[in-house]
C-alpha cells in the first residue's frame, strides 16, 4: 500500500520550511492541495536522512525527513517515495511531500496543570491522530492527523478534558528553499509519516508494525539507482523502568563517593526520595508508579524518605535544610526524560559528610539493550 500523510479532505497554507513560529497572522487564503493521482515524482539527490521514532503505548508514529537537490524546480504536487522496513519482514511505502504541506496535518496540543498528554491516549483513534513528540513534562505533544480534516480535529480536540490549547504546528518557508532560521539554503526538504505500533508484522497495511530490538530502514533510490539509506534500531520502552534502573543510577552515584575497596556494609544507608523518582516518570510517559515500588529492585540498605523531609532539602528550595537527612546519603531525581535513543535522568545526591546545603547533580543516559538496562554515559553537572 502506498501511504501519505496527505489526504484530499484537508486544506494546505502557503509556505513553511523550518522556522517553527506561532503567529496566527502568517496564514494566508487556504488553497487545495493536489491529490495523490496528481503527484509528480521528485528525482532528488539526497543529502540527509532523518526519522524519528515514537514507539508510544500503541499510539505512537515514525517521522522521516530527507532534504536534498531536485533535478527539476520542486512543484506543489512534488512528492518523494521511500521504503520502510524491519529486519522482521515489514515493509511500507511512503510518499514524503514538501515539508510546509506535511506540517499542515500536525497539530501543538497543550495540556492544563496537573494533565499529562498521555491521557488523550484513548481518544486519538477518533480524531486519526498519533503522537510525533512529547514535551518534557508531559505538558505538551506534538500530533500528526492522518485521515481526518485538520480543522475539525482541532475542534474536537479542544472540547477534550485536560487540553489547554490545540494549535497548528506553523512553518514558514522562505523564497525557494527551506530555512533554519539564518536564510542559509538547505535544498528542499520533504517528509512524511506512519503510525509505528508494537505488534505482529501485517505488511502494506500502511502502518509500521516493529517490537524492541527491530532494526528499522528508511530507503530512498536516486534516480540511477543508487540507494541512501538509514538505519535505527527500536530500544527505546515506552514507559522507564524505574525499579530496574535505580540500582544502576545508586551503583554510579556510588562509585563517585567511595573507594571500591568499601564493602557496602560500611557505606551510610540511602535516603530515596521515591516520590520524586514516581513524579518524573509520569512526567515522561504518564504512567503512574506506586514510591514504594521505586526501590523494588534496590539490593542495598535504604530508607525511602517522606516528601517534608524531602522537599526541604531539595535544590529548588532557599534555604536548603538537610539537617533531617543526616545519617545517610540523600538521592531524588529531577527529570527523567525520553529520547528516540534512550531515557535521560537527571539526580541529584548529598552524601552525608557533606555541608548541610550541599547537593550535586548529575546526568545519566540509559538505554535498553537486548533485554536489560545499560547505563551509558554519565555527566556530573554540578555540586559542592
Amino acid at each position: 500500500m502506498l501511504a501519505s500523510s496527505y489526504h484530499p479532505s484537508r486544506r494546505g497554507w502557503p509556505g513553511r520550511g523550518t522556522l517553527l513560529l506561532g503567529v496566527a497572522s502568517l496564514l494566508s487564503a487556504c488553497a487545495e492541495l493536489p491529490t495523490l493521482n496528481e503527484r509528480s515524482e521528485v528525482a532528488l539527490h539526497v543529502e540527509g536522512l532523518s526519522m524519528n521514532p515514537l514507539l508510544f503505548q500503541q499510539t505512537g508514529a515514525l517521522q522521516i525527513t530527507v532534504s536534498g537537490q531536485p533535478e527539476d524546480a520542486a512543484g506543489a504536487a512534488a512528492a518523494v517515495p521511500v521504503v520502510v522496513y524491519t529486519d522482521r519482514g515489514e515493509r511500507e511505502t511512503l510518499l514524503l511531500l514538501p515539508l510546509w504541506e506535511h506540517t499542515a496535518g500536525s497539530l501543538i496540543v497543550t495540556m492544563q496543570e496537573g494533565s499529562h498528554v498521555a491521557e488523550l491516549r484513548p481518544r486519538l483513534e477518533s480524531v486519526s491522530a498519533r503522537y510525533t513528540s512529547l514535551g518534557f513534562f508531559g505538558e505538551w505533544a506534538a500530533l500528526q492527523i492522518f485521515e481526518m480534516n485538520v480543522h475539525a480535529a482541532i475542534q474536537r480536540i479542544r472540547r477534550w478534558p485536560g487540553v489547554k490549547s490545540v494549535e497548528r504546528n506553523q512553518l514558514v518557508r522562505f523564497g525557494g528553499f527551506d530555512g533554519i532560521g539564518d536564510g542559509t539554503p538547505r535544498g528542499e526538504s520533504f517528509a512524511g509519516a506512519l503510525p509505528l505500533e508494537e505488534g505482529e508484522v501485517r505488511a502494506g497495511d500502511g502502518r509500521v508494525q516493529a517490537r524492541l530490538g527491530d532494526l528499522l530502514t528508511v530507503e530512498y533510490r536516486h534516480p540511477d539507482g543508487t540507494l541512501y539509506s538509514r538505519s535505527l534500531r527500536l530500544q527505546v520502552p515506552d514507559q522507564p523502568e524505574v525499579p530496574r534502573f535505580l540500582p544502576l543510577l545508586v551503583e554510579a552515584i556510588e562509585a563517585a563517593l567511595y573507594d571500591p575497596a568499601t564493602p557496602q556494609s560500611a557505606r551510610p544507608p540511602l535516603l530515596i526520595d521515591a516520590e520524586s523518582f514516581a513524579v518524573a516518570a509520569w512526567q515522561a510517559s504518564g504512567s503512574t508508579l506506586a514510591p514504594a515500588a521505586v526501590v523494588a529492585d534496590l539490593q542495598r540498605e535504604h530508607r525511602l524518605v517522606g516528601r517534608q523531609e524531602a522537599e526541604r532539602c531539595r535544590l529548588s528550595v532557599a534555604p536548603r535544610d538537610c539537617s533531617a537527612l543526616a545519617e545517610g546519603t540523600f538521592l531524588y531525581v529531577s527529570s527523567i526524560y525520553r529520547t528516540p535513543f534512550s531515557y535521560e535522568v537527571v539526580a541529584a545526591y548529598r552524601p552525608p559528610d557533606a555541608p548541610a546545603a550541599c547537593l550535586r547533580q548529575s546526568a545519566f543516559n540509559l538505554a535498553f539493550t537486548e533485554g536489560r538496562w545499560l547505563l551509558q554515559d554519565q555527566l556530573h553537572l554540578f555540586g559542592c
